[in-house]
């Protein structure tokens, strides 16, 4: 009696649809699942083949920069001694420069090696040649000023020596035995804070 009244009761649902109307609902509802799965994996497959294009497109991207990267010239740094615009040029070497720009780098070294002050005169003097003189002429230009007497003038007297341009520089001789051009002519003004001014050619 207590199994047909369990069975009888209203409250409980079957387990499996048993009329055709459940079953029809069920496999519409199955279908709208799949149909949704189907564009989700549709979407997903669509992002994964634009993420796979990017990363080709990228890949490429760099390939080509890297090759125009290697294609330009080399950025070369040297040491400069102030901010000015200056030419490298190594006076060991045939440098291909036009005369203007070999004789203002050779004015532009003889000036700043008769600018001096009484504090900074060695090392002012030691960048110059550095810079701007080669071996034999940083040995010729050290005992030409150790025997003039002008490093103990500016010293002893506590001097301040500015030079400054007359003329134009011209280059008086660009072929010769040695290989590089050689700025002669050049005359100078020195100023030193006692009034004194002389001309030098």
């Amino acid at each position: 009696m207590s199994e047909q009244k369990q069975n009888q009761n209203p409250k409980t649902k079957p387990r499996f649809p048993t009329t055709p109307e459940q079953v029809n609902s069920g496999l519409v509802e199955m279908a709208k699942k799949n149909d949704e799965l189907e564009d989700k994996i549709k979407s997903q497959r669509r992002q994964l083949l634009g993420c796979i294009i990017g990363i080709g497109v990228l890949g490429t991207a760099v390939a080509v920069l890297g090759g125009i990267i290697g294609l330009m010239p080399k950025v070369e740094y040297f040491q400069t001694v102030n901010n000015e615009v200056i030419c490298k040029i190594n006076p060991n070497d045939n440098p291909a420069f036009t005369d203007v720009n070999v004789a203002e780098f050779a004015s532009e070294g003889l000036l700043n090696a008769y600018s001096l002050d009484y504090q900074n005169a060695d090392a002012d003097i030691n960048n110059t040649l550095r810079r701007y003189f080669t071996d034999r002429g940083r040995e010729s230009f050290i005992t030409t000023l150790r025997q003039s007497g002008l490093i103990d003038q500016i010293r002893n007297n506590f001097l301040v020596l500015r030079t400054s341009k007359l003329q134009t520089p011209e280059v008086a001789k660009n072929n010769g035995i040695e290989p590089y051009r050689v700025c002669r002519r050049l005359s100078i003004l020195r100023e030193c804070s006692d009034d004194q001014i002389k001309i030098y050619p």
